[in-house]
């Protein structure tokens, strides 16, 4: 299954609960930062209601980002 979160080059591939990049390699899910998965959910539950202040600074831009593809 791949998942286009981001843009390319960047394309995650999910399998067996490990997520493989292209750039990065094979990563498992916890070693990924609290604002990586926030972001994550942000995309794709957008019904949900989630506490991004605990993001940090450095995922505003991608909040910005996956903000701007909705439609209110």
């Amino acid at each position: 299954m791949r998942c286009c979160f981001c843009k390319p080059p960047l394309h995650l591939e999910m399998k067996c609960a490990i997520i493989g990049s292209p750039v990065l390699g094979k990563i498992p899910p916890t070693a990924l930062s609290g604002g990586v998965k926030t972001l994550i959910w942000v995309k794709f539950e957008p019904e949900k209601v989630f506490n991004v202040s605990t993001c940090g600074d450095n995922c505003a831009k991608w909040l910005h980002w996956i903000s701007s593809a909705w439609r209110f």
